[in-house]
């Protein structure tokens, strides 16, 4: 977690999300962080629901891991 919060420190960062399903029709999101070349994936949710609220706490959640 360091080693992500330090190459995306200070960086203006494209956040992406993709929602899918695996084989067991379980939704999946994923949350990517990208600055450049730089693409990491920070996060990996399952998730009941998938609606915009869902997705929104999926992400706030993930970002608010690198602030603190």
């Amino acid at each position: 977690m360091c080693e992500l919060q330090s190459q995306f420190r200070g960086k203006r960062v494209a956040i992406m999300m993709d929602e899918t399903t695996d084989d067991c029709a379980r939704h999946v999101v994923n949350v990517i962080f990208k600055y450049r070349q730089l693409i990491k994936l920070v996060a990996m949710e399952f998730a009941e629901v998938v609606n915009n609220i869902s997705m929104g706490q999926i992400v706030a959640t993930s970002i608010a891991r690198f602030v603190y």
